[in-house]
């Protein structure tokens, strides 16, 4: 409790009231590993990077890795109470979403999908994001950190000015956001024990399993597809967002391979940016339900 108290609450927040130099030298002492921040996804990480990406360095993963989920934990302070680094400041991008087209934009657990929220809403244009509501807290540990989860939901909300879209009936709600024209972020490198259904992709070449209901709801509605990434500068401490389109006239089929294709060159790219190590072994089994 001690460990999450400290990485969700105590230091992001001194880091988001911070000058310019309290906050680098909190994200220096977490790049090092002298906080001992984000420990068990640490563990993940060194448990299962060198399966995948054998010549990796471990160390230099784990340092990225502690900087992009700690600035990720103190974003939505920063957001909440308007402080001079807020993610409408410090976020940038290239190649944005055409204004006026309906668009799917594909996140992963790569950098957050949620950076590009204040980015597309500035462009005149609002956007919304598929996320998994707050459940409510079943016990003390979870009483604790339910205003940061109340928090972040509610910064989602007011980012891209759009309702945030639940998971549950969310393949509705994109067909009928898109049929209006409207931006959508829908995150889909989630593995098949927490998703309804999935479909086979070829993934560090070896059969995984992702859900992909969101790309053929797309492709019917006659929406772009795009895929978002983001990367946290380790000298500034901001966030840079990269759009890139998705060809989806050769069906749903080959745009869906084809953001496996994106999802594991930026895994390569920078491994530490990826949070999904602790359950990296799950995309390699087989859902219950199979599309």
């Amino acid at each position: 409790m001690w460990e999450k108290c400290r990485d969700w609450i105590f230091w992001p927040l001194v880091f988001a009231f911070g000058s310019a130099e309290v906050r680098h030298w909190i994200a220096a002492r977490y790049r090092s590993g002298k906080m001992g921040g984000f420990r068990e996804e640490e563990e993940a990480l060194r448990a299962n990077l060198g399966a995948f990406l054998a010549y990796v360095d471990l160390d230099a993963a784990a340092c990225e890795h502690r900087v992009v989920r700690f600035v990720d934990k103190a974003d939505p302070y920063l957001s909440a109470f308007r402080l001079r680094a807020t993610l409408e400041r410090h976020v940038y991008a290239d190649s944005l979403p055409t204004l006026g087209r309906p668009a799917l934009i594909l996140a992963a657990h790569r950098g957050n999908g949620w950076w590009a929220l204040p980015l597309l809403k500035a462009q005149g244009q609002p956007a919304a994001m598929v996320a998994t509501p707050p459940m409510k807290p079943a016990g003390w540990r979870d009483l604790m950190f339910w205003p940061y989860v109340l928090l972040r939901w509610r910064e989602m909300n007011r980012l891209g000015g759009l309702p945030v879209i639940p998971t549950q009936g969310a393949t509705r709600r994109i067909r009928e956001g898109l049929q209006r024209g409207e931006r959508i972020i829908a995150l889909i490198d989630i593995p098949p024990v927490t998703a309804a259904r999935c479909s086979p992709v070829q993934f560090f070449g070896r059969q995984a399993w992702m859900p992909r209901q969101a790309i053929d709801t797309a492709i019917e509605a006659g929406a772009d597809l795009w895929m978002v990434f983001g990367d946290v500068d380790p000298h500034t401490l901001h966030q840079h967002v990269r759009f890139e389109k998705i060809d989806a006239t050769r069906g749903a089929d080959a745009a869906f391979s084809r953001y496996a294709e994106k999802l594991e060159k930026a895994i390569r790219d920078r491994p530490g940016s990826w949070h999904a190590w602790g359950h990296v072994q799950c995309f390699f089994t087989g859902p219950a339900v199979q599309d």
